[in-house]
Formats: structure tokens, sequence, C-alpha cells
């Protein structure tokens, strides 16, 4: 072979190797395209899992079994005591009727008309708000009751302090009542 012989077959295998470097180029951006669409068409499908989960536990609501009511001891319980109306707000305006000048009268009469309204209005939503919501309304009870027991706990102590014997018991011994309590 001669020296333009050599020269060809060098320049045939470089081009070679550059067509295989871009041939293998190809086949990679082809696998990583392929792999793209994989993962595009894998995300769909699990999209579509998904959604159709939601649909199936939509639509499969009515078949689980909900939590079991004690129809009888609901119909049996009392309904809870409604609010006391409380006079805090119409004492304190007697009170300051009692030391204030006339404008300042005038100005505590209309501040005491609306905290007493705004008072009246938080406690009749609060009550409608435990009435409605069966849970709020447990609580509720269970509050009511730990604080009627706490009185009753306060009453026999006072009584025990006193020495007074629990079936010897004056109209000063009567349960206390919360505004009893806030006077206080």
């Amino acid at each position: 072979m001669g020296y333009k012989a050599t020269v060809r077959a060098m320049e045939a295998a470089q081009r070679r190797q550059q067509r295989d470097v871009q041939k293998r180029q190809r086949e990679l951006e082809r696998q990583n395209k392929e792999q793209i669409k994989r993962s595009a068409i894998e995300q769909a499908r699990l999209e579509v899992e998904t959604h159709e989960n939601k649909l199936e536990v939509l639509l499969s609501v009515h078949k689980q079994q909900g939590e079991i009511w004690d129809w009888v001891a609901l119909a049996s319980s009392l309904p809870p005591p409604c609010p006391k109306k409380n006079s805090n707000h119409e004492l304190k305006t007697k009170q300051l009727m009692l030391v204030s000048t006339s404008q300042q009268k005038e100005s505590a009469i209309e501040q005491a008309r609306l905290e007493t309204e705004a008072g009246r209005v938080a406690e009749w939503q609060e009550s409608r708000d435990i009435e409605n919501d069966l849970q709020r309304r447990a609580r509720w009870l269970e509050h009511e009751q730990a604080s009627a027991d706490e009185r009753w706990h306060q009453r026999e102590r006072r009584l025990a302090r006193r020495g007074t014997d629990a079936s010897m018991l004056s109209v000063s011994d009567a349960p206390e009542t919360d505004a009893d309590n806030e006077g206080a």
C-alpha cells in the first residue's frame, strides 16, 4: 500500500469513527426521549389511578358503616339547660349611675347598652353553636357537670370547716350560682 492508500484508509477510519460516535449520540438521544415519554405515560397512569381511586371512594361512601348511635340513650337524654341571662352589665351600669356625673352617666349608659347587647348576641350565638354541634354540646355538658361538682365540693368543704352537719342546712347554705361566684 502506498502513501495515498494509507491516508485514505486513515480518513475512512476516522469518518467511520465519527459516524459511530454520531450514531451512538442519536441512539442516546432516542433512548432519552423514550424515557421521558415513558415517565410522562407513567405519570399520566398514576394520575388516572389516583382519580379513579377518589371516584371509587366517593361512590362507596354509602356502603361504609358509620359510628353506631345509641338512639334510645339519645332519645331519653335531657336537652342541655338554656344559658342563663346574666345581668352583670346591668349591675355595673347601675353602680356607675350612682357615682357618676350626668355626662358620664350618658356615656356609661350608651357603653353599657352596647356591651349588654354585644354580650347577649355573643351568648345567643354560642348557645346556638353548642345546640347544633353534638361534640361541642358534649364538651359543654362535661364542663357544666364539672363546674357543678366543683361547687358542690366547695360547699361541702365550707360546711366541714364550719363544723355543720350536712342534714342541718339553712337558707344561707343553698348551692351557689354562677352569679354568686362572679361577685366573689
